[in-house]
């Protein structure tokens, strides 16, 4: 998929291409930029014909700022346009550390892919 970004005197375009895979794993914290991103590979796979070849699966790490609750809610809206259905592994533990220093403890990632 081509995708052009920037304002028209300085547009650039990107090529959006996934890899032939059967499964895609994607972190989301409810926000717009990880909506986004599921959005585009949503999309591209819609486009190669793969929407039903493909498991996509969302993580949602448990935070105190409601991230599980907006990850939920934007997965269902996602999940409804485009007609598809996506796992959602939501409130994974962290570390009290890594959230007091804004991100996701490195042994929490491995557990859950494991």
């Amino acid at each position: 998929m081509k995708l052009k970004i920037g304002p028209f005197n300085l547009e650039h375009e990107l090529t959006f291409i996934i890899p032939p895979t059967d499964k895609i794993g994607i972190f989301m914290s409810g926000g717009l930029d990880s909506a986004a991103l599921l959005s585009l590979i949503i999309t591209e796979l819609i486009e190669t014909n793969r929407l039903d070849a493909v498991s996509i699966t969302a993580f949602t790490i448990e935070k105190p700022t409601g991230e599980p609750e907006y990850a939920d809610r934007i997965l269902k809206k996602i999940e409804n346009h485009f007609e598809t259905t996506i796992s959602h592994v939501n409130y994974i533990p962290n570390t009290a550390a890594a959230i007091q220093q804004g991100r996701i403890d490195h042994g929490v990632v491995i557990q859950t892919c494991e």
